[in-house]
């Protein structure tokens, strides 16, 4: 049997397969089946058995091939295939009924170009069908016949037929020598072939895979397989380390936030004790140090009662600040600068800092203090006016923007001194 035959009959399987689709009136898809990589699928398949058949390298039969006048005719047939297809979709799409009948196309055919002949003689009436069935049908007649003359060009290769002959000498030697040496090269080969098959697989899964590769599969690997190998576990060495590092990080970030959460915890908890020492009466020895530099003023607060100096000076952040202890501190100072307004009012203009603390929790001061300090505050605006003295004019506009602060209306006296002042 000449080499070329094996060749030839798997070129055409895509051939026939698309003409088998025609005679069963699937023409979509036996259009659909001539593709470039089907007919070029068809080629690699010839190939293949024409090398199986001479025992010799698939590319030893592919350089047999003329390579740019298949690649060349498959372009051709790749756009009249396109446009073949085109146009039939489009023809099913918008008239159905154009297609009965379409049974018969093929009947009797024995080749495909017969198929699309028939086809494009159905549809004579519709040019924009029937000439691109034409035109794809006059390119698989040239595609057989290319595959024609690749089958004469495999059968006539000297180099493939010494290998065939070659092969059928090993095959019928009787010889035990032979026959061992044989089969001691089928196995090493089966063996090479099956370490590389191997070691492409645990490439393909991942650097990391690279490390269950045994040393006879690497032995048997070629010195590029035996780099590509290295370099996976390099590279998995070097991906376990960062992972590793990030480990490290992640933890010691949880061990941080766990450390500094409950260091939160302790301290909130610690300003809850020292706010209720606070509105209680009496601060504790051990909250003390919480209190820091202001003990004294908030063991004043928590007796009720300030200083001059606790007004008008500016006594810095009170502790626990942004705590809800902290909160409710601000809010018992707040609640004594309202209450002992009587005893400073007349004299002393609060600091910045305690119409801050003041405006920000007037909320929690009841109705009837607030109005008590909005009458002294509407006093001060009266004298103030009365006298014309700069200190109490400016005592006045303090006191009266407070109001605004703490949310108060403002009546006629602070009205009056906010209007002289604009």
């Amino acid at each position: 049997m000449s080499l070329g035959a094996p060749f030839l009959t798997a070129a055409l399987v895509p051939l026939q397969d698309a003409a088998r689709y025609l005679r069963a009136q699937e023409v979509e898809l036996g259009l659909g089946a001539l593709t470039r990589e089907r007919l070029m699928s068809g080629v690699d398949a010839g190939v293949a058995a024409a090398a199986g058949a001479a025992g010799v390298s698939v590319e030893k039969v592919a350089r047999l091939l003329p390579k740019k006048e298949l690649d060349a005719r498959l372009a051709s047939i790749e756009e009249r295939q396109f446009d073949a297809l085109d146009h039939w979709q489009a023809l099913t799409g918008h008239g159905g009924s154009m297609l009965f009948g379409i049974a018969e196309v093929g009947d009797g055919a024995g080749e495909l170009s017969a198929c699309l002949d028939l086809l494009a003689q159905r549809f004579k009436l519709d040019e924009g069908l029937s000439q691109p069935l034409a035109a794809l049908s006059a390119e698989m007649a040239a595609w057989t016949a290319l595959l024609e003359r690749c089958c004469t060009r495999i059968g006539k290769s000297k180099r493939l037929k010494l290998a065939q002959l070659r092969r059928r000498l090993v095959r019928g030697s009787v010889v035990v020598v032979g026959a061992a040496l044989l089969i001691t090269v089928a196995t090493c080969m089966g063996q090479r072939a099956l370490a590389h098959s191997r070691i492409r697989a645990a490439l393909a899964d991942g650097p990391c895979a690279a490390e269950r590769i045994e040393d006879s599969d690497l032995e048997r690997a070629g010195s590029e397989e035996q780099a590509s190998v290295m370099e996976a576990r390099r590279t998995c060495e070097a991906e376990r380390e960062r992972e590793r590092r990030a480990a490290i990080a992640r933890r010691e970030a949880a061990e941080r936030d766990k450390r500094e959460e409950a260091r939160r915890r302790a301290h909130a908890a610690a300003c809850d004790a020292l706010a209720r020492d606070v509105e209680k009466g009496a601060i504790s020895a051990g909250n003390k140090a919480l209190a820091g530099k202001h003990v004294g003023l908030l063991e004043r607060v928590s007796a009720g009662w300030l200083l001059a100096t606790d007004v008008h000076d500016d006594f810095g952040e009170l502790p626990c600040a942004g705590t809800p202890g902290g909160k409710r501190i601000r809010t018992a100072f707040a609640r004594v600068l309202v209450t002992t307004a009587p005893r400073w009012i007349l004299g002393i203009t609060p600091s910045e800092r305690a119409q801050k603390i003041l405006a920000g929790h007037h909320a929690s001061i009841s109705a009837d203090a607030l109005q008590k300090f909005d009458d002294h505050i509407e006093e001060i605006a009266k004298r103030a006016m009365v006298s014309g003295k700069d200190e109490l004019v400016a005592r006045c506009l303090t006191l009266c923007k407070l109001k605004t602060a703490i949310g108060r209306p403002h009546k006629d006296h602070c009205a009056g001194a906010l209007a002289v002042k604009r």
